[in-house]
């Protein structure tokens, strides 16, 4: 239902092999919950999840979610949305198994969302309330070049951008 960015979370004290983190909106008839995807479980993973794929999922733990996160809006209102607790995908503790369902395979009566689009235009964006949920189409006119700002640090320091 919903993909957010790969989050990279690595601290220098810190000693992991690849520290990152990515957050997913999973849903089926009964409602929609999050999903995180841990670790080395990111390089393998992120970029097969897709909005609309289909997910089988085996020896997952579930764990308390952490509340001050800010989550999508569902699409449809009325779909509940479980923050409590939210499925935790990893390589150990317990071993995620995933599974990628291809289209042809899924069943009518596993009874799941249909992933829903709200297109709007320019204009019309405008027009709608603040923290609305929207989707938009677009044409990438132009790129410019990634510009960083040098500061000064103390003396002695080297600057940081």
């Amino acid at each position: 239902m919903h993909k957010a960015r790969l989050r990279f979370y690595g601290k220098p004290d810190k000693k992991f092999d690849v520290p990152y983190q990515a957050y997913f909106e999973v849903a089926d008839q009964t409602g929609m919950m999050s999903l995180v995807l841990w670790n080395s479980m990111c390089p393998d993973w992120y970029q097969r999840f897709t909005v609309g794929s289909v997910l089988h999922l085996q020896s997952y733990a579930l764990k308390q979610s952490y509340q001050q996160r800010t989550r999508p809006r569902p699409a449809d209102p009325l779909m509940p949305s479980f923050t409590a607790i939210e499925i935790c995908l990893n390589q150990r503790d317990p071993s995620a198994v995933i599974h990628i369902i291809p289209p042809k395979d899924v069943q009518p009566h596993w009874k799941l969302p249909d992933v829903t689009y709200h297109f709007i235009t320019r204009s019309e964006l405008e027009g709608f309330p603040h923290n609305h949920t929207c989707d938009i189409i677009g044409l990438v006119l132009f790129v410019g070049r990634c510009e960083r700002v040098r500061t000064k640090g103390a003396p002695g320091e080297c600057g940081r951008f």
